[in-house]
């Protein structure tokens, strides 16, 4: 049987040896309950709040964005592959020294979280068995045209991502009616055979807006011919973050595209690379393709420590109770946890009435339990290996 709330409030009452609502109220009790139960996951750490994310793993992309799938992150405390992969184990370092291991070929596997502007990151080194390719460099436009607005199609060696150039062109909204500039291929691109590839893998693609204002998205096109391909529109960039001015790293997830004609998985040989826009969209210099790769994928299972307190009665994760048939995060793990959290609640509740005696002696004993628990269930709180910090390295 679940414990919830109310049997928390239950022991409180006894703390406290009062179960009338004349002075602490149960929304009063429901509040410390929850600052109770904070304060147990900050002092605990164990598996007991674990909870597991699960992804897809490409060597193209090192980093994962978190904030927007995991908005409960408190710490990591594992990486594992599928579970036929156990025996690859994964380091825990600081993010710049990931970093710097998937830029130096480091062999070793290893993770990291990274947080900045508000946002969240699994950083990762793992040279993958998972295969990819490049299917082009975009080093020359040997086998590149232009349609609908794009125009002045060149290569550029100054703003390069990968190789030795990119392939950069101009926007003249005045050459078609149809707000979008495209790259299209001229001559059979290899490699053509992507069976391997067929609705499981994601493309990735370097793109160069000199203004964002007016973009709006970007079509990957690949396929048989210009009649038999499959489609895909990157909105965001790779992280879920909005198109910027400068580089920004795309992908094309294979089995969420839309089909046309009848393409071929092995005579994969035809591309088009379109930036739409809207009608406001002016003429424009500087816009940029490079590198367009290929990848499969790995699952990946993140193992994290959440700071959700627990569920309402439907299930639903709680940042804080708000309701006596809450359910705390230990329920049916580990309930005697009740205990550690009434005697802080009730020690929080004496400290509000200004008895202070009562709220150190309550406050003492759920130390005291804490400590208890903590000899039962060891912290899996995963502390940086290493000795050395490497600042202000990135991966673009």
């Amino acid at each position: 049987m679940a414990t919830t709330v109310s049997d928390i409030i239950n022991i409180v009452n006894s703390d406290i040896g009062d179960d009338s609502n004349d002075r602490i109220s149960e929304s009063d009790r429901i509040n410390a309950i929850t600052e109770a139960t904070a304060w147990l996951q900050e002092e605990l750490g164990n598996d007991h709040q674990k909870k597991i994310h699960s992804f897809e793993y490409t060597n193209i992309k090192h980093q994962y964005r978190l904030d927007d799938t995991i908005p409960d992150l408190v710490n990591a405390t594992d990486l594992r592959l599928d579970v036929d992969q156990h025996a690859k184990s994964f380091v825990f370092k600081s993010a710049s020294e990931v970093i710097q291991d998937v830029q130096n070929g480091v062999s070793e596997n290893s993770f990291s979280i990274d947080r900045f502007n508000g946002k969240s990151y699994l950083v990762i080194n793992y040279p993958s068995s998972a295969n990819s390719e490049t299917i082009h460099s975009m080093d020359s436009t040997d086998d590149w045209g232009v349609d609908d607005d794009a125009d002045s199609l060149t290569t550029d060696i100054k703003e390069v991502k990968q190789g030795s150039a990119s392939l950069m062109f101009n926007v003249d909204v005045s050459k078609s009616v149809n707000d979008k500039a495209t790259i299209k291929s001229t001559s059979a691109i290899t490699p053509s055979d992507l069976t391997a590839y067929d609705d499981l893998a994601y493309y990735f693609l370097w793109v160069y807006i000199p203004d964002a204002v007016d973009i709006t998205s970007v079509d990957l096109v690949w396929g048989t011919d210009s009649s038999n391909y499959w489609t895909d529109t990157a909105t965001t960039d790779t992280y879920g973050l909005s198109l910027s001015n400068g580089w920004n790293l795309l992908e094309f997830d294979w089995s969420a595209s839309s089909m046309i004609g009848s393409p071929d998985a092995s005579t994969v040989s035809y591309y088009e690379m379109s930036i739409n826009y809207s009608g406001t969209q002016v003429d424009d210099t500087g816009f940029r393709f490079d590198d367009l790769h290929i990848s499969l994928t790995k699952n990946m299972k993140f193992h994290y420590t959440s700071y959700h307190v627990g569920t309402d009665d439907s299930g639903v994760d709680l940042l804080a109770f708000n309701a006596t048939t809450n359910v705390p995060f230990f329920s049916n793990q580990y309930d005697q946890y009740k205990f550690a959290v009434a005697h802080k609640a009730s020690s929080s509740i004496f400290s509000d009435l200004r008895l202070f005696d009562e709220s150190d002696r309550k406050l003492m004993k759920a130390k005291d339990a804490v400590n208890k628990y903590k000899r039962l269930f060891p912290s899996h709180k995963r502390h940086e290996s290493g000795g050395f910090k490497v600042s202000g390295l990135n991966f673009n």
